[in-house]
């Protein structure tokens, strides 16, 4: 596979209570990152795991959110 470094995605945002637990060390697109909450949170429903950069320079997906005990019992869905 090809991998484009003149492409580059801008960095990811820093989101509490979630952690960057691979990279595949590419840069440009065609990097691959995968983040999971820390202890207790629990991924949103609309939030992904991995990410990618795409040929257009952007992220692939939504900023991933994650959710404490007392917000997945205030009723919203999480995906464990």
């Amino acid at each position: 596979m090809l991998i484009g470094i003149d492409v580059q995605c801008p960095e990811l945002p820093v989101v509490e209570n979630l952690e960057l637990v691979s990279d595949n060390g590419l840069q440009g697109w065609g990097r691959k990152v995968t983040h999971e909450c820390v202890q207790g949170y629990s991924l949103a429903d609309n939030s992904e795991k991995m990410r990618t950069c795409q040929k257009n320079g952007t992220w692939s997906g939504e900023t991933p959110a994650c959710l404490g005990k007392s917000e997945q019992r205030a009723g919203l869905t999480v995906v464990v």
